[in-house]
Formats: C-alpha cells, sequence, structure tokens
C-alpha cells in the first residue's frame, strides 16, 4: 500500500494519536517529518495569521514531499498529526488510487474547495474547477511532488503564501481531485498556528455547500 508520510510537531501525545490513527485503518510504512521550526523572531508579512506557524508547517510539508522524491516513492500520502480517519479509509482509497492510475496532481481525502467541484463519475471522487483548502490529508504523485516544488519556489514570496492556498492552487490547474464524502477531519482542539482552541466543522460544511454541483 501507499507509504505515509506524517507531518509531525515533536509531541508525544500527538504522535501517539496519529500512529493509533494509521494503525486502525491498516496503513503501515510510516516516516514522521518535522522541519526545524523557524527562529523565534521569524517575521512575513504575505500570510494569514502566524507567520512563524505557517511557515514551519510549510517547511515540514515540503520536507515531507522531498523525502518522498527521496525514498523514489511513486506516490504518496501526507497527513497531518491530527486527523481522524473513517472506518473504511483503506478501502476507499486504494479503489480511488486503482482508478486514477498515477494520472493525477493532487488527491485530497479532507478539506474543503475554494472553488467549483464536479462529480467525476468515480465513485467517491469529484474534480477540482479552481481551489482547495486545507493540507490535512492528500496524496501525490511523484511527478507531481516534483513539479509541485518548482510551483511553491514561484509562489511563496507573492500574497496568501500559506501552504494549503498554495498547494489547493496547484491542485485546482487541473487532475487534482477530492473525496467527497471526505476519508479524514481534524477534531475540534488546540491550533499551534492560530495559537487558540479552532474547530474546522463549520468551515468544511460551508465550503463544500457553496461549491459542490450535484446535478
Amino acid at each position: 500500500m501507499i507509504p505515509v508520510y506524517v507531518v509531525h510537531l515533536p509531541n508525544e501525545d500527538r504522535k501517539a494519536h496519529i500512529s493509533a490513527e494509521l494503525a486502525r485503518v491498516g496503513f503501515t510504512d510510516i516516516t514522521y517529518i518535522h522541519a526545524t521550526e523557524p527562529v523565534s523572531d521569524f517575521s512575513a508579512n504575505n500570510m494569514r495569521r502566524n507567520p512563524r506557524g505557517e511557515f514551519g508547517c510549510a517547511l515540514s510539508h515540503l520536507k515531507a514531499i522531498a523525502t518522498a522524491i527521496n525514498d523514489n516513492a511513486e506516490e504518496a500520502l501526507f497527513v497531518e498529526d491530527d486527523v481522524v480517519f473513517t472506518d473504511n479509509a483503506w478501502l476507499r482509497l486504494g479503489n480511488a488510487l486503482d482508478q486514477l492510475e498515477l494520472v493525477y496532481r493532487v488527491l485530497y481525502l479532507g478539506g474543503h474547495p475554494r472553488g467549483p467541484v464536479e462529480p467525476c463519475g468515480w465513485i467517491d471522487l469529484v474534480e477540482l474547477q479552481g481551489g482547495f483548502s486545507c493540507a490535512e490529508a492528500y496524496c501525490m504523485t511523484g511527478h507531481s511532488m516534483r513539479e509541485f516544488l518548482q510551483f511553491w519556489c514561484d509562489r511563496a514570496g507573492q500574497k496568501n503564501a500559506m501552504i494549503d492556498f498554495i498547494l489547493g492552487e496547484y491542485a485546482g490547474q487541473g487532475k487534482g481531485y477530492a473525496f467527497y464524502p471526505q476519508l479524514t477531519h481534524q477534531p475540534p482542539g488546540y491550533s499551534y498556528i492560530g495559537q487558540k482552541q479552532d474547530d474546522k466543522r463549520d468551515l468544511i460544511k460551508r465550503g463544500w455547500a457553496s461549491n459542490l454541483s450535484i446535478k
């Protein structure tokens, strides 16, 4: 099955949680990734909330993608360490990857669209017609990993340079897909980027209600 790269804060409780979740749904090839966090006085004005946290998160995602490239992964699953999987995630993901046959940019397991999405004729999947938000869990092919690193380098100096926005814009250029209903979610809890308790459930619900077209 697909290798998993966990974007992981150095926190034993979070590692215990995601380790149990991955084991529960059947993932066994797991690598934990954490990039060295930016210095305490790090500053940038092209991010949304907490530039140090936003940029540190981006570095960890990019390090995970670079690690998968160095491992010669044909495709890989990237997850943040606070996600929860549906019970049938293994089966649904395997079926989707078989359908896509490595011809995709990004396949989202959770999160919400920032632009229109359309059912694409495959059970469980919708195709992105615009951007996507949340980088909690997604798959990429070896080709798209390499292409995305180039895309990020060109995009990171522009406005709204959060990793989930940049990834979503890349996915929205074509061959981007998402599960609906989703395979993962992030329960309410403390956000180290927002530095407060965070509940994304209403945001996720609104994103799908606004952008999913079912004919």
